[in-house]
């Protein structure tokens, strides 16, 4: 099932829903979110590769050994979480 029909099945708002998948299509591809609710999720995907089941689910997606993994973690989490500067 789609996240189209799974959204149509719960009667959602076309307006949310149109929302909603845009940020789905686009959410991987790129640094760059083109809003604030995109940020929110690319950052929930990166955050989730430190949770104890994402960091398992990637080692196993990407073939990595953990030692691996963590230091790129590592190596990664100041960029991908630094303040924003204003």
């Amino acid at each position: 099932m789609t996240a189209l029909q799974i959204l149509q099945s719960l009667k959602y708002d076309l307006q949310f829903t149109d929302k909603i998948i845009s940020i789905i299509q686009r959410y991987d591809s790129g640094i760059t979110a083109h809003d604030p609710e995109e940020q929110i999720v690319k950052d929930a995907d990166k955050l989730w590769r430190f949770s104890k089941t994402g960091f398992w689910k990637e080692v196993e997606r990407q073939k990595l050994e953990p030692a691996e993994l963590y230091q790129y973690l590592l190596t990664r989490y100041p960029e991908w979480f630094s303040p924003i500067p204003r």
